[in-house]
């Protein structure tokens, strides 16, 4: 016969022991987007411009609505109050969805791909959206997608932008955070945050471009990247503290209780004080490299997902650590989703699966 032909082939399906789905999903393209949970219903957005509802048990998926526009890389975000959900697309536009039936109720054309993080806010009691299209931050009506201002950035930025209804603040590929005035965008104040690196190219690499920042109480706002966490003056900019470590890539911290929840690029979990960066916990690594894709808090247990697809669960009220399971060998860098009861893990990969498990 022919040298190096096919002569069988069969597939063999077998189980293990183990994290094992309760259902898995095909999607077409990949998925580093957020997911969007809505009651018990999943929203997720592909690369393929695929965006689509599912509803799931511990038994099966159901698929509800689906609509195509572009290719969707980065986290939507969504508005309850109006029941949309908005999504940064690499055609150029954003687009607001209606969360039941997944028709579009406007879009807005950027001018150049939207590869940023969106954030929702309110200015002077109107809902805006804040995106950034490669190196330009808009200001975006939620009710009707017009562009209220847009300014022109130093470099590229991926988001997402914080506000405090007085002033955006935004990592920039200038190596600096900036705050800009809320209701024109004119710039306040910049602070440079990249480790001491100079030139174009390490002020972007090793500066806040694309970390995440929390904004925290008495007028104060948590930055990271790649070389620290610091806590600067929302009026100034001034430098309140700094923590050594790389914060460049996991998601932004949040409060748990009154301690600021914050997670190293390496895994390692930590509790600050927020108005020192003192930690009263540190727990080692047991999910070595994150990127991008949230943690789930269900009562004291956090859930992370790192960038290989391995789960680990950590109590902050012990300190203990555990590995939970390895859901995928693909990259993970979509934020997964808990259920309403908090039973079940929901999560999407770049293989573009959606895959729902149990937890304990």
């Amino acid at each position: 016969g022919t040298i190096g032909a096919d002569l069988w082939q069969t597939v063999i399906h077998f189980e293990v022991d183990g994290f094992l789905p309760d259902w898995t999903t095909k999607v077409r393209g990949n998925v580093s987007a957020g997911l969007i949970a809505v009651d018990d219903v999943v929203i997720a957005a592909s690369t393929s411009g695929d965006v689509f509802a599912t509803t799931g048990s511990t038994k099966r998926a159901r698929r509800g609505w689906s609509t195509r526009i572009g290719a969707i890389h980065n986290h939507p975000v969504l508005d309850d109050a109006q029941g949309r959900l908005i999504l940064p697309s690499a055609d150029h536009h954003l687009y607001a969805l209606d969360v039941d039936t997944g028709k579009k109720v406007w879009s807005s054309d950027l001018g150049a791909p939207v590869m940023s993080d969106l954030s929702l806010h309110t200015v002077d009691d109107e809902r805006v959206v804040l995106a950034i299209a490669v190196d330009t931050l808009f200001c975006v009506g939620a009710e009707d997608g017009k562009i209220i201002w847009q300014r022109q950035l130093e470099g590229i930025s991926r988001g997402r932008a914080n506000c405090d209804g007085e002033q955006v603040y935004l990592g920039v590929g200038d190596g600096c955070n900036w705050a800009f005035d809320a209701r024109t965008g004119e710039p306040v104040w910049n602070v440079l945050q990249a480790g001491g690196h100079e030139g174009t190219y390490r002020l972007l690499t090793h500066g806040p471009w694309q970390a995440q920042r929390l904004l925290l109480p008495d007028d104060r706002i948590l930055t990271g990247s790649r070389a620290s966490l610091l806590c600067l003056s929302r009026t100034t900019g001034e430098q309140l503290w700094q923590r050594d470590g790389g914060f460049a890539y996991t998601f932004a911290p949040r409060m748990w209780g009154d301690q600021v929840l914050a997670i190293e690029d390496t895994g390692i979990v930590l509790l600050l004080d927020p108005a020192t960066g003192e930690a009263s916990l540190e727990v080692p690594s047991v999910v070595p490299y994150m990127k991008n894709a949230d943690c789930l808090v269900r009562d004291s247990t956090v859930f992370v997902t790192g960038a290989g697809g391995l789960v680990g669960a950590i109590d902050l009220d012990t300190g203990t650590a555990r590995r939970v399971g390895q859901i995928s060998t693909d990259y993970v860098f979509s934020s997964p989703v808990l259920s309403s009861d908090g039973s079940r893990y929901v999560v999407a990969t770049m293989g573009g699966e959606l895959r729902s498990y149990s937890l304990d």
